[in-house]
């Protein structure tokens, strides 16, 4: 089992017994995003449990390579992203994190970009340290 299929079974069964409405559509460009935003989260959580904000300080973001492709133009309708200054389309997952550490935004941009790989989009991990 990957780490999509994990969080989707997860997903189901709360969502169920809360009574709230269905998934998106396995495959759809919703579904996708839902799925990279879970998995990013929860392996963001996982690294700050390990270092508790005391790696170094940084951010990282998701870069998709082709800022033309189907899945941006889904993600400049939701109003996500930007242009990358290296090229591509840049999302940022640091919004909500009251955090500094670079380790743990790279963990959650490495598991978006994985879901993302597994649904046939290329992206990469961009970080620094400040």
């Amino acid at each position: 089992m990957n780490i999509t299929q994990d969080i989707l079974t997860d997903m189901e069964t709360l969502l169920s017994e809360a009574g709230a409405l269905p998934m998106p559509a396995e495959g759809s460009f919703d579904w996708v995003y839902e799925m990279a935003r879970d998995a990013a989260t929860s392996a963001a959580l996982k690294a700050h449990a390990a270092c508790n904000d005391h790696a170094d300080c940084g951010a990282a973001w998701v870069v998709i390579q082709n800022a033309r492709s189907k899945f941006v133009r889904y993600l400049k309708e939701q109003g996500e992203g930007e242009r990358h200054f290296e090229g591509g389309w840049k999302i940022s997952l640091c919004g909500g994190m009251r955090v500094q550490s670079r380790i743990i935004y790279e963990e959650g941009c490495r598991a978006f970009v994985e879901v993302l790989e597994q649904h046939g989009i290329e992206a990469w991990v961009y970080s620094y340290a400040d």
